[in-house]
């Protein structure tokens, strides 16, 4: 969740709506009473309808002079689209209506007046901190909207009485208790977008007996068995909003409001039609089938246009070891399961008496003892593996020192003693929430092909509602990764380490008749040694890790998901996917000392320098008339197979294909009441696998 910074500088709901009301310029032209204004005598006041017919139609200088204006072409300023008098009026429906009546009759326009003539008022992103008691001088207010300010808690008792909808969207409003201490009748009640985390027993009938519609959308509301309890009581609700709280992700969420809350007629802005109430009839019996915990599903298809490894292009030229075995996943970005990290935490939370005898006994060491610790490596001050989870320190840098006391784990860790001027720091510091861990689920992998079938599919069960929330929220990034393992006969590990060794212990005073003696032996032997190696590198083969190369990744947008949508299915491509470098360098390497074996296998035992000299000659005469028979060839007859060649030179390769990944996401939800029987049902199977 996004931590918003509340500025330095808030104001007052009423202070707002005055900067709003002098928007207007109820007393500056076009309106008000000034110089640019008809004016008569009192004893004129009255005219006759022979002057009322002309004054409507015919302005003279004669009669009003260069200096007035009448007050229809006033009004035209005002209502004009294309005035440049004309103002926004968004914030108020009765905005428009009393500039004109600031036109009409300015001498109507006073304090009372004004305040008795708004009934909608909108103050919308006024960096508003308090409801203060000047909003209950509107006698008839009835819709007051304060969305995206800072609010934190609104008193009902500054709210007037007339009071038939108040919108708080997009606040931070956290506790509902000063709401509900004498609140008007409301009709609907907005608290949208908030940091709710309980309702306790604020929405209750005692509270709202009239209100029709409830909006507790994006919150972070977890306890859905509570939640519709102290909504059923609400006698008039027909129009409910839970969507984007982490409860609206258990499965049954749908099915379960709907049972237990007979008379609504809308949940979140989707009508309940009567196919709904009948298809979950039953569930509201049912709670024990309600569990806080969200289940997804992941399922790949195929991928699709992986380049061609090198090894499957030119097989003949590639040396027999080492072994090259790709392999192709998808691999999903998903909040890691805390639940059994909480378990490892109470085991190590039950030693806390064993770790503190030992630190008992550090203590009783001597002075002296405890300095050559300190002097030396420190190692006093590096906490031990086993006491990290046990104390919880909270480090507040200020100016001057202070005492820190750590406590057991009793529920709450201990906090340290700041001074006053930096409470502010500490609020930031509490609001901020860690970042949600991820870890990674891999589907099945596949061999390379054109078209690689996968067919994955995989539940998971998540119980942290709130971060898989802020989860969907940011949104999935996804990855097809190229895994690469070289396996190589585990002989030959052996033996070059032999050899490596046998080499230093020789030195350099070797004489060269004992090389020849050894490739003597090598030919000798090497015909039926090698049918023996291929047999058992078959059989005993040594893999190195795996290698992984991300050929592309992808971001999934996931928010559509708190907006009640629960599947997503998607084809992403991406061009241009490379192999991966460094096994290609390993390859030539393996290539050139192959070569180089397979020359020096040829030579005699007894070749000299000068016998090879011989030879690199004879090679580049060999492929000179090579090249000259080739080029004969192609300069025969017009039919012949010479020009084919030709044109697979000039042809340049076209680009690689596309890579393309077939995935689906869904979040799994109840369809009818059956729905929970099955998954019960599929619970205890996987339960007594386990136990198996």
């Amino acid at each position: 969740m996004q931590v918003v910074e509340v500025p330095s500088h808030t104001i007052q709901a009423f202070t707002a709506f005055e900067t709003q009301l002098r928007g207007l310029c109820l007393r500056e032209f076009p309106c008000g009473v000034g110089t640019w204004r008809e004016t008569r005598p009192k004893h004129l006041q009255k005219l006759k309808s022979k002057d009322k017919i002309e004054s409507k139609f015919t302005v003279t200088l004669k009669d009003y002079g260069a200096n007035l204006e009448k007050t229809e072409a006033l009004e035209e300023y005002v209502i004009s689209k294309s005035s440049p008098w004309k103002l926004d009026y968004s914030w108020s429906n009765e905005a428009k209506q009393l500039r004109e009546v600031a036109v009409k009759s300015p001498w109507l326009i006073d304090d009372v007046f004004i305040l008795s003539f708004f009934k909608t008022i909108r103050i919308v992103d006024k960096n508003v901190s308090e409801v203060d008691p000047g909003f209950l001088r509107f006698s008839n207010l009835e819709e007051l909207t304060l969305s995206c300010n800072f609010i934190t808690t609104v008193n009902a008792k500054n709210l007037p009485r007339s009071l038939k909808v108040l919108e708080l969207c997009a606040n931070q409003i956290s506790d509902l208790s000063s709401l509900c201490v004498q609140p008007p009748d409301l009709i609907h009640l907005g608290l949208g977008f908030n940091r709710l985390s309980f309702i306790g027993d604020c929405l209750t009938q005692d509270y709202w007996p009239c209100l029709l519609s409830l909006d507790l959308g994006h919150n972070n509301l977890t306890d859905l068995l509570d939640v519709v309890r102290k909504l059923g009581s609400l006698p008039k609700l027909r129009n409910l909003i839970l969507q984007g709280n982490p409860l609206a992700l258990i499965p049954g969420y749908r099915g379960y409001t709907i049972d237990c809350l007979r008379k609504l007629s809308i949940l979140d802005d989707i009508m309940i039609s009567a196919d709904e109430r009948h298809h979950f009839k039953g569930l509201a019996r049912r709670r024990e089938y309600i569990l806080d915990e969200a289940k997804v599903t992941f399922e790949v298809t195929c991928i699709k246009g992986v380049p061609i490894p090198d090894e499957l292009k030119n097989p003949e030229d590639l040396p027999e070891f080492p072994i090259i075995e790709r392999r192709y996943f998808v691999q999903f970005m998903f909040p890691e399961d805390t639940s059994s990290k909480a378990e490892v935490f109470q085991l190590t939370h039950d030693d806390f008496g064993r770790l503190s005898s030992m630190a008992s006994t550090l203590r009783s060491l001597d002075e002296s003892r405890m300095e050559q610790f300190k002097d030396s490596t420190n190692t006093l001050d590096k906490p031990s593996e086993g006491s990290q989870p046990e104390t919880v320190k909270n480090v507040n840098f200020t100016e001057k020192p202070e005492v820190v006391e750590s406590k057991e784990t009793s529920g709450e860790p201990a906090q340290p003693t700041t001074n006053p001027g930096d409470k502010q720091d500490t609020e930031k510091e509490v609001e901020k929430k860690p970042e949600i861990k991820l870890s990674p689920i891999k589907s099945t992998k596949g061999a390379w092909a054109e078209e690689i079938e996968l067919k994955w599919s995989e539940s998971i069960i998540r119980d942290d509602l709130v971060s898989l929330r802020d989860f969907f929220k940011q949104g999935m990034d996804f990855s097809v990764v190229e895994e690469v393992v070289l396996c190589y006969p585990a002989e030959e590990f052996s033996e070059d380490s032999g050899s490596q060794s046998e080499k230093k212990d020789k030195g350099k005073g070797n004489n060269k008749g004992e090389k020849k003696d050894d490739t003597k032996k090598g030919k000798d032997g090497g015909k039926g040694d090698n049918k023996k190696k291929k047999k058992e590198s078959e059989q005993e083969l040594k893999r190195n890790p795996p290698t992984y190369t991300t050929l592309a990744t992808w971001h999934i947008p996931l928010s559509d998901f708190l907006e009640g949508e629960h599947d997503f299915q998607s084809i992403f491509t991406q061009g241009g996917v490379e192999v991966a470098s460094t096994i290609k360098s390993i390859d030539t390497d393996r290539k050139d000392s192959k070569n180089k074996d397979s020359k020096d296998k040829k030579k005699p035992p007894s070749a000299t320098k000068k016998n090879v000299k011989e030879e690199k000659g004879k090679d580049q005469k060999a492929s000179a008339s090579a090249a000259k028979g080739k080029d004969d060839k192609k300069d025969k007859g017009k039919g012949g197979k010479g020009p084919a060649p030709l044109q697979e030179d000039e042809e340049e390769p076209g680009p690689p294909p596309p890579l393309e990944v077939e995935i689906a996401f869904r979040l799994y939800h109840w369809k009818t009441a059956h729905d929970s029987l099955k998954e019960e049902e599929e619970r205890k199977q996987k339960e007594q696998t386990e136990k198996k």
